[in-house]
């Protein structure tokens, strides 16, 4: 009877450490299976309002391959991503910052995505912009999906926050000092452009694709950093909603911009080359800009949005920001969020939209 009773109190001491283990989370009770252990999964509310259960720590991510891939870039945690999309590995200001990603998978192609390279990268998560064709494939995969936004300033800003929030505690502490440089370039800019009345504000036109016919108006981040620095967005007073809205050549003279940004370097040529542009006051005036882009495109999106509104502002309006050095506001950016040291050739062909110089 002795060893009976030894036997049981053994078991029943096991149990009651199996139970403690388990309520530290240590002997895997969780749900979350990483390695030989297991940990309960956390829960986010993404920028469509949808509840999205995600590991506790994430160390695998995935986006559909555009502007978030930058945002992690910009987060810190490129060795993070463990896929992208043709148009990032092709882009050689991201390689040149981040070479690691041309040995990625692109299972995002456009606005699809190959699901069966997307499941064998095995990410934790994967972050989309709003209004991605996949969306519906990637639910049915059961891959955790957190959708965002990016309409102006507040929801780019929203939407890297959240990013940092899901990636890990070092990330979020990166997206709140970006918010905060962000936020400061733009007091630095609205505190000389809100006092320029209305009727003085030039007229902008942001044309994108080779023909410059394809634009954003209403409820786009273009609309919100021309308004920023001080003009007024053609397209979104004409009615124009949304983002890559094509317009006619008809639209654009009877428009008449005071300025014309292109996103396109080829488009900029071809505007100027030819005879039905001539008489719109931007190609008269010989104000027509190709907007600059470096990891990603500048004006539309990325996290160099906080570079953006200065440089519209300065290009608008050159006399009110002669103090203004676009390059070494370049080369502050790279270095305090990328860790990277642009040289003054980097920071000019940059601004001037052109790929990095290739090394001999």
């Amino acid at each position: 009877m002795k060893s009976l009773g030894m036997l049981a109190k053994r078991i029943f001491s096991k149990v009651g450490l199996l139970l403690f283990l388990c309520l530290l989370g240590v002997n895997g009770c969780g749900n979350h299976e990483d390695g030989n252990k297991k940990i309960a999964p956390r829960t986010i509310t993404d920028m469509m309002g949808r509840t999205v259960s995600i590991p506790l720590e994430v160390r695998r991510v995935a986006s559909n391959g555009g502007a978030i891939d930058e945002w992690f870039l910009l987060l810190g945690a490129r060795k993070k991503m463990v896929s992208t999309s043709p148009a990032i590995k092709a882009n050689p200001w991201f390689v040149k910052i981040y070479p690691g990603v041309v040995n990625l998978p692109a299972a995002f192609h456009n606005s699809d995505v190959n699901i069966e390279e997307l499941v064998k990268a095995k990410p934790d998560v994967v972050l989309v912009l709003a209004g991605i064709a996949a969306q519906e494939k990637l639910t049915r995969a059961g891959i955790p999906l957190v959708i965002l936004e990016r309409r102006n300033h507040e929801e780019l800003k929203q939407g890297i926050t959240l990013a940092g929030k899901i990636l890990g505690p070092r990330e979020e502490r990166v997206a709140a000092d970006f918010c905060a440089y962000y936020d400061a370039n733009i007091r630095r800019v609205t505190v000389r452009t809100s006092v320029i009345p209305r009727l003085k504000r030039l007229k902008v036109y942001m044309g994108g694709g080779v023909d410059g016919l394809s634009t954003e108006g209403k409820r786009s981040l273009v609309t919100s950093w021309i308004e920023t620095a001080g003009g007024i967005n053609v397209a979104a007073e004409s009615g124009i909603d949304g983002i890559g809205k094509r317009v006619s050549l008809e639209e654009l003279i009877q428009w008449n911009p005071d300025v014309i940004i292109v996103s396109d370097i080829n488009a900029k040529a071809n505007i100027l080359k030819s005879g039905q542009w001539k008489d719109i006051n931007a190609v008269r005036h010989n104000r027509v800009y190709v907007n600059p882009r470096g990891a990603y495109l500048w004006s539309v999106r990325s996290a160099e949005e906080a570079l953006q509104v200065l440089w519209a502002a300065k290009t608008l309006y050159p006399d009110l920001f002669a103090d203004m050095n676009m390059s070494e506001e370049v080369k502050k950016f790279h270095k305090t969020f990328y860790g990277y040291d642009l040289t003054d050739d980097d920071a000019a062909r940059m601004l001037a939209a052109l790929p990095p110089r290739r090394q001999l």
